[in-house]
């Protein structure tokens, strides 16, 4: 069905399959450029805001460094630019669901030029020629960096990704905090260690953060092994039925009304780069849990260690006086060595909580299971998507 659909319905299944976080199951009907035309308005609207703001509010004032007394007029420069950039890109993304011209990569070319020509004409009178040519190069790379996003297929992934958490952030963190008394009771022996305080108020920071990285890879790289193996393991029931219920809400859902047993024909195999987009679905989706539940343990673990862990037991535990911690160059009231050993803690907690949602039949019913039967519901509306009438060409693209 892919060669039958018209321009606007293959660009509202195109839309569904990338809010899905499925950017590799479209075939490529629009170009990279022409779908990152939101993106390319909002940089280019926001460099233009941001210098005329400037220019009116803040006139002959260097930007990256400005006198003390004009806090309030950056900020409301920077809060206008902001407003104005999310209406031009909202404005935007709704024009297209109307307008086939704004779909392709002609418009998205145009755009690109013309948001580094605006940038270099506002920029360079605003700023003076060397700090306009720079503001030019920001926006080439921000452009650059949205390209990569498309065509990689990682902009869609992110973007599945923050919506995921907005809108389940809920259910999210009430399955992690059902884990955290688990976890306290395996883990809280490493709270109240000596050599745990010493061996964390010993690390510097970058190394602390090294830590951390170096179990978040692993993490990702037991899911990388794990997951993988769940995809080969779905059932997906292959009939008029279950298309139709699967495609149920979607922009397919009135041809898949219309179909019958013999326009079925075979199933199409997964492509490599479908097959990873899916198995990258599936880490991201329980890395975000396994983040939730993270930042919960650490949170805990401040509370408790603020309450049950006195100055004098920190000092008799790692040698010396502890250090009051800091925010963003503010005192915060808690000690360093707290934070530093709750972020090891929190890590090491991560750790355990991946593995158990995969091995553990519980777990895996309350977090896993529910996500591949998305994903079943994904790969149906991908075989209505493939559809061609009986007799039909190959779909495009075809492994």
């Amino acid at each position: 069905m892919a060669g039958g659909l018209d321009d606007g319905q293959a660009f509202a299944t195109e839309r569904w399959f990338l809010r899905q976080g499925v950017p590799a199951l479209v075939r490529g009907r629009h170009s990279a450029f022409g779908r990152m035309l939101p993106f390319t308005v909002a940089v280019g609207v926001y460099m233009l805001v941001i210098d005329l703001m400037w220019a009116v509010l803040l006139p002959g004032v260097d930007a990256d460094a400005p006198p003390p007394g004009t806090e309030a007029r950056s900020l409301v420069s920077t809060l206008v630019a902001l407003a104005v950039t999310v209406a031009a890109a909202v404005a935007v993304i709704r024009l297209r669901r109307s307008r086939e011209v704004l779909r392709g990569g002609r418009a998205g070319l145009v755009a690109v030029g013309a948001a580094l020509l605006l940038t270099l004409v506002v920029g360079v009178p605003v700023e003076g020629l060397g700090a306009g040519l720079v503001t030019l190069g920001e926006t080439a790379g921000l452009l650059l960096l949205g390209y990569l996003l498309v065509v990689s297929g990682l902009g869609a992934l992110l973007g599945w990704a923050v919506r995921r958490a907005v809108l389940r952030f809920g259910a999210m963190l009430s399955v992690a905090t059902r884990a955290v008394p688990l976890l306290l009771i395996l883990v809280a022996f490493l709270f109240i260690n000596a050599e745990a305080w010493q061996m964390s108020a010993e690390l510097s920071r970058p190394r602390l953060w090294g830590v951390v990285w170096f179990l978040g890879a692993v993490t990702l790289l037991f899911f990388a092994a794990r997951l993988p193996r769940e995809l080969t393991r779905l059932a997906v029931e292959f009939d008029v039925e279950h298309l139709v219920a699967a495609c149920a809400g979607t922009p397919l859902a009135p041809h898949a009304a219309r179909l019958v047993p013999a326009d079925l024909g075979r199933r199409r195999p997964l492509r490599r780069a479908e097959r990873v987009n899916l198995v990258a679905l599936l880490v991201v989706a329980q890395g975000l849990q396994v983040l939730t539940l993270a930042i919960t343990v650490f949170v805990v673990f401040l509370v408790f260690g603020s309450i049950a862990i006195s100055p004098a037991v920190i000092e008799a535990w790692i040698g010396r006086p502890p250090t009051e911690g800091m925010l963003f160059g503010n005192p915060i009231g808690l000690p360093d060595e707290l934070i530093q050993v709750s972020i090891v803690i929190a890590a090491l907690s991560g750790l355990y909580f991946a593995i158990y949602t995969i091995t553990d039949a519980d777990y895996r019913a309350e977090f896993l299971d529910g996500l591949l039967r998305e994903i079943e519901r994904i790969l149906l509306v991908r075989e209505c998507y493939l559809l061609e009438p009986v007799g039909g060409p190959e779909p495009p693209g075809r492994a």
